[in-house]
């Protein structure tokens, strides 16, 4: 037990008595390739904090990736030695020959050491790289708000045991990541090499012109670089790497000065329409479902126009709420937006449909194109007249029946029986009951609607008070994202027959200059080439004045869906 103590005494008198007395900087390659990392070693023959060292002094030539600090004791024959290790990860930012600066620490200090940092794309003394990362656009010259598809490949030789790769950055853009998620994995070889290799595809959309720089992704993780297992550590040995790709300029356009109606730059946009039924003519009072489908290359689907639609005064139309979506193809973004409406023909004739139009910018040739759909003649039939029976059942049996005499024929067919039959006074009496039933039951399923109708409009009130107070508050707060989002919203609520979609539909239906103007200084400063913060006061001001719509107003209603 004495032993024991003295042995204890002597090393904490070890421990006490210890000083630094050397610190040692070493690198694990030189030279090294732009863009590809390098291991900093720095060790200290003393127990010392984690920040014990600066650095700082790193950062004008290198991204510090990450910092490892980690301290050792080893006992050997009784002798004591301590040792501290920090492994730092470097990025270098530019190539050219540079000095890594010693380091301090108790007035012990390491050797400065040169580094040469070779231009990307030239080899080592003709060494295969383990790992890199190769980034690319298909334009570096765009439009405002035109898609850039930018592809970063992270090339491996080696297993990874773990690592994460961030998305690429740029100034006044939306950067979303193509496809479901999910790396595309494939193998390639490069100069004998076989490599691993995992694909990302972004959509970068600019929402400002001028010249921007697209930050590269970094690539950080474990790559295992010995499978040889020990009996004592029984794991793969393993190092710190991370890698980047190049910069790349990009030079965003501003809209031309001579374009007309809402800014919509694409490869291609196509207009296509469907019709159900699909008939040579259709009869008066049949409803007619129409689709139009609005497609577009290189686009988000915010960026769809409405699609303007003029029908004739011999229809009512009943459209439905339009959809937008997005989805990709051969890593291209395609936006669409799907608008139906419901044409109800009230005359006979020839129904003329005129051409509908949607101006775009074709970024391919610089020039304004039109997605057209043609104008389209349609033949409306008189509607067809059937027969009803004592029951208002129309007959849907032999030719015998649709030729069957008129509903007075047969009240006086009835007539023509005696009274004294029992046999015609049971018939009358079952008629009788029948036609009050179905008087009590159409009175029960208007009550029943009206009480409906009342419970929705009630509902609907309550929202649109809801949506209004967030409306205000966004208004009041500068917000032109969320006062649109609940000015539509609102709109929805108070008039759920309309289906409104953009600001610029409840401007119009609201039928105010005032409002129109609001609405058009809104988009402005959030789509526009120069945008500002929003003032929201006139907008708010200009809803609030014009709450009811100019049809309202006049005493107009909706027409019902059969004439």
């Amino acid at each position: 037990m004495v032993i024991r103590v003295i042995l204890s005494l002597a090393l904490l008198m070890s421990f006490a008595t210890q000083a630094l007395t050397q610190l040692s900087a070493s690198v694990d390659k030189n030279p090294v390739m732009q863009n590809e990392s390098l291991i900093l070693t720095l060790v200290a023959d003393d127990h010392l904090r984690g920040n014990a060292l600066d650095f700082n002094v790193l950062t004008p030539l290198f991204n510090v990736v990450r910092i490892t600090p980690t301290t050792r004791t080893q006992i050997i024959n009784d002798n004591v030695s301590n040792m501290t290790v920090w492994e730092v990860v470097l990025l270098p930012k530019e190539p050219g020959r540079v000095v890594i600066p010693g380091f301090s620490a108790q007035g012990v200090s390491s050797d400065p050491i040169e580094l040469e940092i070779l231009p990307e794309g030239q080899s080592s003394q003709g060494k295969a790289k383990e790992y890199f990362l190769e980034t690319s656009v298909d334009k570096t010259s765009a439009y405002l708000q035109s898609a850039i598809t930018y592809t970063s490949k992270l090339y491996l030789s080696l297993d990874f045991q773990r690592g994460s790769l961030t998305e690429p950055q740029m100034e006044n853009a939306n950067i979303a990541q193509i496809g479901d998620k999910q790396d595309a994995e494939s193998s390639e070889i490069r100069n004998g090499v076989r490599y691993r290799v995992i694909t990302r595809v972004y959509s970068i959309t600019p929402q400002r012109s001028g010249t921007y720089t697209i930050t590269p992704p970094l690539f950080s993780g474990e790559l295992i670089v010995n499978r040889r297992r020990t009996f004592l550590s029984g794991f793969n040995d393993t190092k710190p790497v991370s890698v980047a790709g190049d910069k790349i300029t990009i030079e965003v356009l501003p809209i031309p000065q001579d374009y007309q109606g809402q800014w919509l730059p694409s490869e291609k946009v196509v207009l296509q329409e469907q019709w159900k039924p699909q008939a040579n003519s259709y009869k008066v009072g049949d409803p007619i479902t129409r689709t139009i489908t609005l497609s577009a290359i290189g686009v988000n689907e915010e960026q769809l126009p409405e699609i303007e639609v003029s029908y004739p005064d011999t229809v009512k139309t009943y459209p439905d709420q339009s959809t937008l979506n997005s989805a990709t193809k051969n890593n291209r973004l395609i936006a669409q937006r799907i608008d139906t409406v419901a044409i109800v023909p009230a005359k006979p004739g020839q129904l003329l449909l005129p051409e509908v139009k949607v101006p775009w910018f074709n970024t391919n040739t610089n020039q304004t194109e039109f997605a057209t759909l043609p104008a389209k003649t349609i033949h409306v039939e008189p509607a067809q007249v059937k027969p009803i029976d004592s029951q208002g059942v129309a007959p849907i049996a032999s030719e015998q029946s649709q030729t069957s005499p008129q509903p007075t024929e047969v009240v006086t067919e009835i007539k023509e029986v005696p009274v004294n039959s029992l046999m015609t006074w049971g018939f009358l009496a079952a008629w009788l009951l029948t036609l009050v039933g179905w008087i009590v039951h159409v009175s029960l399923l208007k009550s029943k609607h009206k009480a409906a109708q009342q419970q929705n409009d009630s509902q609907g009130a309550t929202l649109g008070r809801t949506y209004w107070n967030l409306f205000d508050k966004a208004c009041k707060a500068g917000d032109g994202h969320a006062a649109s989002k609940e000015l539509v919203r609102w709109a929805r609520a108070r008039w759920p027959v309309q289906h409104f979609t953009t600001t610029m539909e409840v401007a119009q239906f609201l039928g105010s200059d005032e409002v129109i103007s609001a609405v058009k200084e809104l988009q402005a400063s959030l789509y526009g080439p120069k945008r500002n913060n929003w003032n929201g006061e006139a907008l708010h001001t200009a809803v609030s004045n014009n709450k009811n719509p100019k049809s309202e107003q006049k005493g107009q209603t909706f027409e019902p869906l059969h004439p």
